[in-house]
């Protein structure tokens, strides 16, 4: 009769030593889920090459119209230069430069009576003006076929008698007469209407 005991004894010992490996497994696990569930994750970014846009925009051609898409530079206007005096005879040389200084002498008169500071001279061939501003000498030079000046702003200068024609489709040997200083085709009356206001446009 005294082995039950210790039977039902050993049994209880086998149920508690079960459920505490029970209670230690479920523990164990449960503690496991959690660790797993709060455990953070790291995601690491991927690393995704940078890419370099170059502009290949190409320059635009086009021109001030719609229709010029290539346009191209404009021709300056042909200007009639002189670059050559007239082939005169010297009775031509004579009657030109003479109809000129002729002219003028009227125009410095002219000035002459409306300025009491204007005074005008002119003999053989040489015409003298006093200005307020200087003296103006303007002369003949039948060797050279030219007319001379000296003035007090411009200086120095020889005019040679040149054709100019009146334009593209001007027939030829037609066109005025102008005394015309070679180097910078400047015009003789041009000069006295900027300097003086003298008008020789009628010449």
């Amino acid at each position: 009769m005294a082995q039950i005991p210790l039977a039902r004894g050993a049994s209880r010992m086998v149920r508690q030593i079960r459920g505490s490996s029970a209670r230690l497994s479920t523990g164990g696990l449960v503690r496991s889920l959690a660790v797993r569930q709060y455990t953070p994750v790291t995601y690491r970014a991927a690393s995704l090459p940078t890419s370099r846009f170059l502009s290949t925009t190409r320059p635009s051609l086009k021109g001030l119209s719609p229709e010029t898409d290539n346009p191209q530079p404009k021709e300056p206007e042909p200007q009639n230069l002189a670059s050559a005096p007239a082939d005169l005879t010297m009775d031509e040389y004579h009657k030109f430069s003479d109809q000129y200084l002729e002219r003028l002498v009227d125009k410095f008169e002219a000035l002459q009576e409306q300025k009491d500071d204007i005074d005008c001279e002119y003999s053989a061939g040489i015409l003298t003006l006093e200005t307020p501003n200087g003296k103006y000498i303007i002369n003949k030079q039948p060797p050279n076929k030219q007319i001379w000046l000296s003035a007090p702003e411009s200086g120095p200068k020889r005019y040679d008698f040149v054709i100019e024609s009146e334009g593209q489709d001007a027939k030829e040997g037609t066109g005025s007469g102008k005394w015309i200083y070679l180097r910078d085709g400047s015009n003789l009356s041009d000069l006295l209407q900027t300097e003086i206001g003298v008008d020789m446009s009628d010449m």
